[in-house]
């Protein structure tokens, strides 16, 4: 699997983490910056492997190089001494090495071209990844308010007020239920006390009555 080909997998995967795990924004930020840590190490450890193999194909291609003019040397040698057959046979062995440098120049091309690539992502990464690091207080703090107001819009979708009312009409009758048995529960009042009220009632009514027959008892007007 190449390089980028993980890359890509990897972001597939936080993006898949941050979709499951929203509900722990510190460690899914947590995850995210070690995941990002480790990519860094590993855009790092493939430009140092490019860099190198680059400068190994450029030694190739310096030995190619020699080599083909050594027998670029030879075949000339050769003719001087009018001997055609050998010149031939170098010049073959020349053409072979001539091949051989154009496969490793277009190596080369490509290397030049990956080691370039890395070296434009790498910086973007290192920045969002110190950014990352930098603002996680304030980015934990963003995403636990997101979904809090998340959390509360869903409530709030799935809130009934019919259903509510319902329950406070429960509640309203359990109430007078628990009421009505607490006065149910209360010892009932004495008869002989009963009477006696009774009685201190009638009096009262009586002496009002009397004092109404008898005018000069009332009070001025």
């Amino acid at each position: 699997m190449g390089f980028w080909q993980r890359v890509g997998q990897v972001m597939r995967s936080q993006v898949s983490a941050f979709r499951q795990e929203m509900t722990d924004p510190e460690q899914l930020l947590t995850q995210m910056l070690h995941q990002m840590e480790l990519n860094l190490i590993e855009m790092r450890r493939s430009l140092a492997e490019a860099i190198a193999l680059h400068k190994s194909t450029e030694r190739q291609l310096a030995n190619q190089k020699m080599t083909a003019q050594k027998w670029y040397e030879r075949a000339k040698l050769a003719l001087d001494q009018q001997n055609e057959i050998i010149a031939r046979e170098s010049l073959e062995h020349r053409q072979a090495h001539l091949t051989q440098m154009q496969n490793l120049e277009q190596q080369l091309t490509e290397q030049k071209q990956v080691i370039l690539r890395i070296k434009n992502q790498l910086p973007v990464l290192e920045q969002k990844y110190s950014e990352l690091k930098g603002k996680k207080s304030l980015y934990v703090a963003r995403l636990k308010s997101a979904i809090a107001s998340q959390q509360l819009q869903e409530m709030l979708d799935t809130w009934n007020p019919q259903g509510t009312q319902q329950l406070f009409e429960r509640l309203e009758e359990k109430i007078l239920t628990l009421e009505a048995q607490r006065e149910l529960s209360q010892p009932a009042a004495d008869p002989l006390e009963q009477r006696f009220l009774t009685w201190e009632e009638t009096q009262q009514v009586e002496a009002t009555l009397k004092e109404l027959k008898n005018p000069r008892s009332l009070p001025p007007e």
